[in-house]
């Protein structure tokens, strides 16, 4: 053996050995136990389950061998309940054992002394012991991704009262990592903010306004609840932000959190004086003997009155916050601060009152006002707003709230201990009692989305008399509008948009006439600009063109909305449903599993209408919906999903053809993928799950958590992609990179190569050069593309990037995009001329002698009449433009696809017809269509974005997170296994350099 080759043996020995050694140290790094059945449970107990007030559990509940659950309702579980009838819970309970025994036997990297407080610390991952109880008062802050097990020998104990107990998690923690081994009981203080999962050998009791990201597991015991949050799964850390209560969250109240547009909320509401006026929706299981004006809906214990009973917890304990000010006990809140408040979190540790001097809320923000007692304003008091907005003002008082006669009060109370509001009083705000009492007398309420801008006074700028076209004006020239009242005494248009509404704050327009928005125009937001916060008041009708989308509350009547347009996506959802009447099929009455009955054993579902009378569950999956027809669930009640598990669709079955309506609300677990459209509200959707891959966008790099993970490491500062001496060639196999700095795209394009996730983590901001793709090569897939700059991104002119991007802001430029999904400024405007031009006259792009096979290469192709998509498919292929220039219609014949191959992307494919587009039925069209109108057949879509037709079809995020697909081997772990990868390329690498061959030569 020549000396080269013994030196490149001992370099690859040594390389393996370190492996291996890096493995055998790793393997003692704690682990977490596996919860087996419990992992879906929030609350399950031994002999009884006790709850008093509005508690939710986002989760199963289970119960074995007892048999008594009690307070359920008022409570609600959005997930199955099991008790000693049922296998379920007393599987869950011997698996929790299991799950505890194993975190007995985890060993100690830390002990503290007996009765520990470790309220105020920061810890890292590891195995905490405690001889005998341990207490948390103040934040305890967990600190970085990994394993947390805190073992007591005897109790664990929070501080009680709001703030007095939080747990943090940062730096990549999570919820689902944190385990709390209890050997007696575990008690949750009042409004104690609480992460991680609790195994306690006898009892658990969570007091009033505690919230659980995490399980209540009592193995031999009870679980004992008062008006709780108890959430399984999330999974997710906070950002580690030290903010974060500074000017306070806020829960969100609006819309987006509450089903319907409620204004008052109770489980009884009288009212005991007529002339009470309510503009906004009133539900109430009793109702009042006295009638008021509801300009709304009443809701009588239906189905939205429950879910906004539901939203009312979330929002409540969403507002159990860390204080910014302890304003003290009993205290007048018109005498404290001089009566002016600025955004932030506010506690007292008593009751709480107003008085005559009222009190002025001075600044955009959001205030929360936590009372341990009970709340109440004298007569003729006043809640002024001074740039605050109502609808983010929050009052939480533990007590009963009673308003004075003849005040003023602005805010969202939340109270599930009743509500007085004396005669004569005027709020803007919302009356949340879901499970108390609500009193009116001659009162007028009246929510902040429908008049948000009647507590700002004047004008932020007021437009000369007459028709402004807000798409078009010299004032906002470059339509970007910041936060503010806009008065427009005249009729109102939004033309040649898009138009951008920037800014964290309400963005209000009054009015005076009509409001108009132009046929493909867009209303955007930016910089933190939020739906619930945009307002539009016109006086006359609204109308908005083809293809165009609003943004925010339209207040006012009639509201007429073009083909294919929509108000916050919420527009006439014409389902598929109304076509077919009757039932395929009809489940026996009562709850139904779809991933397990005796109807359908299989799991398999062809095409048609199910009828379920009660709630459905997709559970023990996959399911699957096979054939090209419509699967419709009509569901009368709840519809869940467990955790991981998928809807498959097969045999021609469409996500355009898969309809979800359940009267209830719809909760997915974690890991899992449904298909369809779903009708209803509210949608809870678990971590790293998503409703045709369109979810909250979880990003697959949380599973991928600290630099020892990285593929490779460029060096600290700005790292340009398209030039540096690492990947001199722009070609980046899959893996994750790791930037300390801001990151480049330039002088490109660069290719990521191989099947397997690319991410790029940069510790800065991302750009990307003018005139610059990203090429995707051997397999790599869009969806496995991940950019988590910590800045802004902006894409240059004329240029596409690849993959998903996380944060915020994003800035795209002319002719740009991501993923062909940006602004669609269309690339034809870049090309002259024609490569082919059809002879004059109508010309059928599925059967012509010029394309006889139906497949045309990139290009710009001109036709001179009429072009028809016939007797298709047709195929357009090759990486570059797809440019049809029509001089007429365009039309597809129905059952007609078209195809993308050879590289050919849908963000390449642009019609340009003079006339009218037709779409016939079962039929997809690819690319962007200039001009109106569009008429799309029935399931048939553009790019899966037609009427009820979803992106899925077309764009697919992964199935589950990237460690799904980078698995260590049970001997050794992540670090080691990537370190074995980095080894054998570094062998790979010697054996190119100096011949030695490591496999046979053939």
């Amino acid at each position: 053996m020549s000396r080269n080759n013994i030196k490149n043996y001992f370099i690859m020995s040594v390389l393996i050995l370190s492996t291996l050694s890096m493995a055998s140290n790793h393997a003692f790094a704690a682990s977490s136990p596996s919860l087996g059945t419990a992992n879906t449970f929030g609350v399950l107990a031994a002999t009884t389950v006790t709850n008093t007030g509005g508690t939710v559990i986002t989760g199963n509940l289970g119960l074995s061998p007892g048999t008594s659950v009690t307070g359920f309702p008022p409570g609600a579980v959005n997930g199955a309940t099991y008790t000693s009838d049922s296998s379920s819970a007393a599987q869950a309970r011997t698996d929790a054992n299991a799950a505890y025994g194993a975190l007995s036997s985890a060993v100690c990297t830390t002990t503290y002394g007996p009765i520990t407080d470790i309220g105020g610390q920061t810890l890292t991952p590891g195995v905490y012991c405690f001889p005998t109880s341990a207490a948390i008062t103040g934040t305890l802050t967990l600190s970085g991704s990994g394993v947390y097990i805190f073992k007591m020998g005897s109790t664990l104990v929070t501080a009680a009262g709001p703030g007095a107990s939080n747990v943090a998690l940062t730096n990549g923690a999570s919820a689902s990592n944190v385990f709390w081994a209890v050997a007696s009981s575990a008690t949750l203080g009042t409004y104690s903010n609480f992460k991680g999962t609790i195994i306690a050998l006898t009892s658990i009791t969570s007091t009033t306004g505690a919230t659980v990201d995490g399980r209540l597991l009592a193995l031999n015991g009870a679980v004992t609840l008062d008006t709780n949050r108890i959430t399984v799964g999330t999974g997710m850390a906070d950002t580690g932000h030290n903010d974060k209560g500074k000017h306070g969250t806020g829960p969100k109240l609006m819309s987006d959190a509450i089903s319907g547009n409620f204004a008052i909320l109770a489980s009884t509401y009288t009212n005991t004086s007529p002339g009470t006026s309510i503009a906004g929706d009133l539900g109430y299981t009793t109702g009042p003997a006295v009638a008021p004006t509801v300009n709304g809906i009443i809701h009588v214990a239906d189905g939205a009155y429950s879910q906004a009973g539901t939203a009312q917890n979330s929002a409540t304990s969403a507002a159990q916050q860390a204080c910014t000010t302890n304003l003290g006990t009993t205290v007048d809140l018109s005498t404290v601060q001089g009566g002016v408040y600025t955004p932030g979190v506010y506690c007292t540790t008593g009751a709480a009152s107003i008085g005559a001097g009222g009190i002025t809320l001075s600044g955009n923000g959001n205030y929360i006002f936590k009372i341990d007692g009970a709340l109440t304003t004298v007569s003729g008091s006043a809640v002024n707003l001074n740039g605050a907005q109502a609808s983010s003002v929050s009052w939480v008082p533990t007590g009963a709230t009673t308003l004075g006669a003849s005040s003023s009060f602005a805010g969202t109370i939340l109270d599930a201990s009743g509500v007085t509001i004396s005669s004569g009083v005027s709020m803007t705000g919302r009356v949340l009692a879901f499970g108390g009492t609500v009193s009116t007398a001659s009162d007028t309420i009246t929510v902040p989305s429908y008049a948000m801008s009647d507590a700002i006074s004047g004008c932020t700028f007021t437009f000369p008399t007459g028709a402004i076209d807000l798409g078009s004006n010299v004032y906002y020239g470059a339509k970007v509008y910041p936060s503010g009242v806009y008065c427009i005494n005249g009729a109102a248009n939004i033309g040649s948009g898009p138009i951008t509404l920037s800014g964290n704050g309400a963005h209000i327009f009054k009015i005076n006439g009509a409001l108009g928005q132009a046929a493909n125009t867009d209303v955007i937001l930016s910089n933190g600009a939020l739906a619930s916060g945009v307002i539009w008041m016109p006086t006359g009708a609204t109308t908005i063109g083809a293809n165009s989308h609003l943004i925010g509350t339209v207040n006012g009547a009639p509201i007429t909305i073009g083909a294919n347009s929509d108000i916050n996506g919420m527009g006439p959802a014409k389902l598929m449903s109304d076509a077919i009447s009757g039932c395929t099929f009809t489940f026996p009455t009562g709850a139904i599993d779809l991933g397990s009955n005796v109807y359908y054993g299989a799991k398999v579902y062809p095409s048609g209408v199910y009828c379920i009378n009660g709630a459905a569950n997709i559970g023990s999956g996959p399911i699957t919906l096979s054939g090209n027809g419509a699967h419709i669930f009509k569901i009368n009640g709840a519809l869940g999903q467990a955790a991981n598990t998928d809807v498959i669709l097969s045999n021609g079955a469409l996500a355009s053809g898969v309809i979800w309506m359940p009267t209830g609300a719809t909760t997915i677990g974690a890991n899992s993928h449904l298909i369809g459209t779903v009708n209803g509200a509210p949608i809870t959707i678990g971590a790293n799950s998503d409703i045709n891959g369109m979810g909250p966008i979880k990003v697959m790099s949380d599973a991928i958590t600290n630099n020892s993970q990285c593929t490779f490491s460029f060096p600290t500062g700005a790292i340009d992609l398209g030039s540096n001496v690492y990947y001199g060639a722009k070609v980046y196999p899959s893996g994750v990179y790791c930037i300390d700095g801001a990151a480049n795209i330039g002088s490109g394009p660069i290719t990521l190569s191989g099947n397997g996730a690319h991410i790029f983590k940069i510790n800065g901001a991302l750009g990307q050069a003018a005139n610059t793709d990203v090429i995707l090569s051997n397999g790599a897939l869009s969806s496995s593309v991940i950019w988590a700059p910590t800045g802004a991104t902006t894409i240059g002119a004329n240029s596409h990037l690849i993959g998903t991007v996380t944060g915020a802001p994003i800035t795209i430029g002319a002719n740009s995009d991501i993923n062909g999904m940006g602004p669609a400024k269309l690339m034809s405007d870049a090309i002259s001329g024609c490569t082919f031009t059809f002879p004059t006259g109508a010309i059928d792009l599925g059967s012509n002698v010029y394309y006889g096979a139906k497949v045309y290469p990139s290009g710009v192709y001109c036709i001179n009449g009429a072009a028809n998509i016939g007797s298709g498919p047709i195929t357009l292929s090759g990486n570059g433009a797809h440019i049809f220039k029509i001089n007429g219609a365009l039309g597809q014949a129905a059952n007609t696809d078209v195809i993308l191959s050879n590289g050919a992307l849908a963000s390449g494919v642009i019609w340009m017809p003079t006339g009218a587009t037709t779409i016939g039925a079962n039929s997809h069209l690819i690319g962007t269509v200039t001009g109106a109108p569009i008429t799309i057949g029935a399931n048939s879509d553009i790019n899966g974005m037609g009427p009820a037709k979803v992106m899925a079809d077309t764009l697919t995020v992964p199935s589950y997170a990237i460690s799904d697909k980078i698995t260590a081997a049970p001997e050794f772990g992540t670090v080691a296994t990537l370190i074995l990868i980095v080894a054998i390329v570094s062998v790979i690498a010697v054996s190119a350099r100096t011949r030695l061959h490591i496999m046979p030569k053939y």
